[in-house]
């Protein structure tokens, strides 16, 4: 991206085959850049979790040729600079970027004024570049080695540092004799082995795309053709053996690097684990090595899907007052067994005699021993049919209608009950009023009138009780029943 802009010769605007990419509301890639960094972006920060996570220094002449020397210094692929005075280096270019960008960087560096030196939690990030040495050097024919071959002559030449090697051969001139033979530079690039793997996007769940992102040197050739780029490799979990997936192709180029993008489709990503991922250069050239390579990730299940989960009961007929036990299954669209459950999941209870539902969510559901599977007891309160189905992205997935019955004897009763007090002291002969409060889960009273409490008196001075009758309820107060019984004067004669 070297060529002038026609409107202003001194910004450049692309080059050959090469686009100059800007962000609206984000100042430009390349906004701060020289050969020893290159501007990535303002990117948001966080007071606790920070985006790089090692602070080199808090210099109150801070700018961005001090935080890169200090990161350079200390071996960091990347460097961040925020409220002006703070340097931070890391590596991890996934966590550098994962709060997202800002549009806060606006304080100067106090030692370059020109220069931006972040914001309040916003970071401008930069990227060490490593770029190849400039080496003069002149060899004497003299030292040259006679081959077999006469008039030739060879050396063998060691390059320490990465880039392309310009040689060229200068034959002083003399009377008639020799030339002077330049050897333009042409012969193959020597790679540089530093070559960055960058894992961009956050971990997805099975089932979905997964984008994957590579940096490497100049050094690296431009692509050809499809028939070149770096190989992508997955070894899936439970496997001793990596499937190919595709080659990396050029995605940009700035700041002197390649960056190189492949996505990984989620057809490959169907099951939850462990996935390492290899990259590997292309075949011809020399074994390269990448930083942080095999890289492992973590799959997670997906959503549940409606047409992998289900909901059940273990009978279709109960009684009022004992509990139904609904189960649910929840499995992502692979059949992956769905460890938490979402917001989104409820299991509904719709009463066909009351017209009611109950919403109960998936949440509150207690995990089983069986991955994905939860269960719940329910508590039927009234007679009558009742359906009980799940609910899951605003779809029915199913369940079961079951039939509620009365209150049967083999119910449990709740022991709360109340027989409240009798009038102090009260004249023989004058009639009382019994009265009792009961929970809830004592059984409804037969319209017969047979059922209820058993009411006997057993006089001062006899041996034997008399039964009164049975108590009758009168009252439902909150979730509590009356229940009373008149007792004529007559049974109460003797003081």
């Amino acid at each position: 991206c070297n060529t002038p802009c026609s409107s202003n010769p001194a910004a450049y605007c692309g080059g050959p085959w090469a686009n100059a990419v800007y962000g609206i509301g984000q100042s430009p890639l390349q906004q701060t850049q020289s050969p020893g960094f290159m501007y990535l972006g303002c990117f948001a920060d966080s007071p606790s979790a920070k985006a790089l996570p090692d602070l080199l220094a808090d210099d109150p002449l801070m700018s961005i040729d001090t935080c890169a020397a200090l990161a350079r210094a200390r071996g960091y692929a990347l460097f961040g600079l925020e409220q002006q005075s703070l340097c931070y280096g890391g590596f991890d270019y996934g966590q550098a970027v994962i709060y997202g960008l800002s549009s806060n960087c606006g304080y100067n560096c106090p030692g370059a004024a020109s220069q931006k030196c972040g914001g309040d939690l916003a970071l401008s990030l930069l990227q060490v570049s490593k770029q190849a040495q400039v080496i003069n050097s002149s060899v004497n024919c003299s030292s040259l080695v006679a081959t077999g071959e006469p008039g030739s002559f060879t050396l063998n030449y060691t390059l320490d540092a990465p880039g392309k090697l310009a040689v060229s051969v200068t034959i002083a001139a003399q009377a008639g004799l020799g030339q002077v033979l330049d050897v333009a530079p042409g012969a193959p690039a020597v790679y540089d082995a530093w070559v960055d793997f960058l894992n961009i996007s956050a971990s997805p769940m099975a089932g979905q795309d997964f984008s994957l992102q590579l940096l490497s040197n100049t050094s690296f050739p431009a692509v050809a053709n499809s028939m070149t780029g770096w190989d992508v490799s997955l070894l899936l979990p439970g496997t001793n053996t990596s499937v190919r997936q595709g080659r990396m192709q050029p995605w940009m180029m700035a700041g002197g690097m390649y960056y190189w993008n492949f996505t990984v489709p989620g057809s490959s990503l169907p099951q939850v684990g462990n996935y390492s991922i290899f990259i590997t250069p292309p075949s011809g050239l020399p074994n390269i090595t990448i930083s942080n390579m095999p890289l492992t990730m973590t799959l997670t299940a997906g959503a549940p899907d409606p047409l992998h989960s289900n909901c059940n009961v273990s009978a279709v007929h109960w009684n009022v007052g004992t509990p139904i036990n609904i189960s649910i299954q929840l499995f992502d669209a692979y059949g992956n067994a769905v460890i938490s459950p979402p917001e989104d999941c409820h299991v509904e209870v719709y009463g066909t005699a009351t017209g009611q539902s109950q919403l109960l969510n998936c949440s509150s559901f207690q995990p089983t021993s069986s991955p994905g599977s939860y269960s719940l007891q329910y508590w039927p309160l009234v007679e009558g049919q009742q359906s009980i189905f799940l609910s899951l992205q605003s779809m029915v997935v199913g369940g079961s209608v079951v039939s509620i019955g009365p209150y049967v004897d083999y119910t449990v009763y709740d022991g709360s009950v109340q027989f409240v007090s009798l009038p102090d002291r009260p004249p023989a002969g004058q009639p009382v009023v019994l009265e009792l409060t009961r929970n809830t889960s004592y059984p409804a009273v037969k319209s017969t009138g047979n059922d209820g409490w058993l009411v006997s008196i057993l006089a001062s001075g006899t041996s034997d009780t008399t039964v009164l009758g049975l108590m009758q309820p009168v009252a439902q107060i909150g979730n509590l029943s009356r229940w009373e019984l008149a007792v004529d004067g007559s049974y109460l004669t003797k003081v």
